[in-house]
């Protein structure tokens, strides 16, 4: 499934977000270009550094809510999410990864 320019571009900030990654930052991936054919690769990318964390919970509950939506494979390749879909699984990550961020810093 595929997203459409605007939203990749968003989702392309908020996984720059997650690192501090300049555009086209980890060689290229973080990129709305990218982002636009596999929308679900920010999530995965955004949440990896939380993987092993008490906060695993609310990833596996985020990835097993937004997977099968955002990354239907019995659809084509090229199908666009639907856009309700599309936006809340994209704020929903920034709020997720900005949580995990604080989270983070305040248990330091």
């Amino acid at each position: 499934m595929k997203c459409t320019h605007a939203t990749a571009a968003y989702l392309e900030s908020v996984t720059r977000a997650a690192f501090g990654a300049m555009p086209g930052g980890f060689g290229g991936l973080i990129d709305n270009s990218v982002f636009e054919s596999d929308p679900f690769l920010p999530a995965l990318i955004s949440l990896l550094p939380y993987k092993e964390t008490e906060f695993l919970p609310q990833i596996e509950a985020f990835l097993n809510k937004y997977y099968p939506l955002v990354n239907n494979t019995s659809l084509p390749k090229d199908t666009l999410i639907e856009q309700s879909i599309a936006s809340a699984y994209s704020i929903e990550l920034s709020y997720l990864v900005r949580d995990l961020a604080n989270a983070k810093v305040i248990a330091k």
